[in-house]
């Protein structure tokens, strides 16, 4: 459906499925990559330069016994980090079995690319993040002197003092699957924008919840 000015010039253009119509890319791209990376540099700028990092680990660590009280605890343990997990697990082998479905059910057919999508991001993202955990120097908390453990504590970007070991433990691996769910939102953003919005916010909680946990647990710091 066309709506046309008396001169014949197109106002405006309405796809057929009634979906609005596509934005430049140049927005896109600003919006869903520009801005989350120059958001994520000042965070990170923030952390290299501050001590904001360890004023948020000391809340959770007692210096008289020199451990995290809760490091060991069965409800965090379960809940954040064997559920929270799984929960991941669970929702890409749903979305697999809906690409499969929709072979069947030509409802789902619309949706095929886009659930493909979100299933290789909650297995992409995870995977690159345990490569990088892989090469990382970082410790956890747990490991370092300062929280009862003997390895020296360096930031992301400081360089691996001589002779210590690599920490393995940066990023956090659990966050990065509960981040991956925001994929979903790029799936639903332009068909059901309030249900994108919605796996927008609910990831981004859902990761900074598994992160923050070990956080708490002295797994990992904020950063």
């Amino acid at each position: 459906e066309r709506g046309l000015r008396s001169n014949g010039s197109v106002v405006r253009r309405l796809a057929c499925d009634g979906s609005p119509p596509r934005e430049s890319a140049l927005r896109f791209h600003v919006l869903h990559a520009g801005v989350p990376a120059l958001v994520a540099l000042v965070v990170l700028g923030v952390f290299e330069t501050t001590n904001l990092d360890r004023r948020i680990q000391d809340l959770f660590y007692d210096p008289a016994t020199r451990t995290f009280p809760i490091r060991v605890h069965t409800w965090f343990e379960t809940v954040f980090h064997d559920f929270g997990r799984f929960s991941v697990i669970l929702l890409g082998v749903a979305l697999v079995a809906a690409v499969f479905w929709s072979f069947r059910r030509p409802a789902l057919r619309r949706w095929r690319r886009g659930f493909l999508y979100a299933a290789l991001c909650l297995a992409a993202g995870p995977v690159a993040v345990a490569q990088l955990k892989h090469n990382s120097a970082i410790h956890c908390p747990n490991d370092l002197e300062l929280y009862g453990g003997d390895q020296p504590y360096a930031r992301i970007f400081d360089p691996v003092p001589a002779g210590a070991e690599l920490g393995h433990c940066w990023p956090g691996g659990h966050s990065s699957g509960g981040f991956a769910m925001m994929s979903l939102y790029f799936v639903f953003r332009r068909a059901r924008p309030r249900l994108a919005l919605a796996w927008l916010g609910g990831g981004f909680l859902y990761g900074f919840g598994l992160g923050f946990s070990r956080v708490v647990q002295g797994s990992h710091f904020v950063s």
